[in-house]
């Protein structure tokens, strides 16, 4: 759990989840998933360039890759 941060109760996880508001999922997987589906698609956007689901995955990979 993040400092500062209220953790939620777990009778509302599991309320979420179970009536489909939540995933049990990551935000890496969340991502992951959208790459998948959309990869064509376009996931962020700043002043200077657009990228893919598919180009996001490419640029974290390749920052993964030099950690």
């Amino acid at each position: 759990m993040l400092e500062g941060c209220t953790e939620f109760p777990a009778e509302f996880v599991d309320r979420y989840i179970r009536d489909g508001y939540w995933k049990a999922e990551t935000i890496a997987e969340a991502v992951a998933a959208s790459a998948r589906k959309y990869a064509d698609s376009i996931a962020v956007v700043d002043q200077n360039r657009s990228l893919t689901f598919s180009e996001l995955m490419d640029e974290a990979a390749g920052l993964a890759s030099i950690i």
